[in-house]
């Protein structure tokens, strides 16, 4: 079988426009021939539950920069090794809880003297002016779990604030719009993690990343 993983920002979204228009053929291609779309992201899975219904996309995803894998229940015909009921899905949690990260933020800012603003500071009207969307959007974005979105207010003290942050045995990242804290955890892992299940569901699996 095929499989097929998408990151959201920039790549199935227009980056400033969050339209999926362009991409509507291909789509509508993935989902005539019975591909999976797997939607891997640094949204929370409350922003990717919105798009999932827009899309009609049935199918498991990764959200929080590889924070945790949400498999829908009874997508699988066996028992998903460690992984917990979560809502209407079974949850590999892969990365560190969402206050342990902004605790790290908050460390390391203060040890390196670099002043940063994370989601965990912003109002829902700030968070939806950074993104460019609307505040039901921007409330969305706010129900972290797994990943602290940050700004660097002092961008010629960032390394040593990246520095910092690693001390902490924490991990950072750059999106499009912001940078991250998150724990050991990435997109490669959880994508390796879910391709496994296909693979255990005992079909040779292709798999294309965008």
């Amino acid at each position: 079988m095929d499989v097929v993983f998408t990151d959201l920002d920039g790549t199935l979204l227009e980056h400033s426009t969050y339209s999926f228009a362009e991409a509507q053929p291909a789509l509508d291609l993935l989902k005539n021939r019975g591909i999976p779309l797997v939607i891997c992201t640094s949204k929370t899975r409350s922003e990717v539950e919105l798009w999932r219904g827009l899309l009609g996309n049935e199918h498991p995803f990764i959200v929080e920069n590889g924070g945790a894998v949400f498999v829908p229940a009874n997508y699988f015909d066996f028992a998903v090794p460690s992984a917990v009921p979560h809502d209407r899905y079974l949850m590999l949690q892969l990365g560190t809880p969402y206050a342990d990260l902004v605790e790290s933020l908050r460390g390391a800012a203060e040890e390196s003297r670099c002043r940063v603003r994370g989601f965990s500071q912003m109002s829902v009207a700030e968070v939806s002016e950074h993104c460019q969307m609307s505040l039901e959007h921007a409330a969305l974005a706010k129900a972290r779990e797994f990943d602290e979105p940050f700004v660097l207010l002092e961008e010629e003290k960032a390394s040593d604030l990246f520095a910092a942050i690693e001390r902490r045995g924490r991990r950072w990242t750059r999106g499009g719009r912001f940078y991250h804290i998150l724990g050991d955890n990435d997109k490669a892992v959880a994508v390796r993690l879910l391709l496994g299940l296909y693979r255990a569901a005992g079909r040779h699996v292709r798999s294309a990343g965008l």
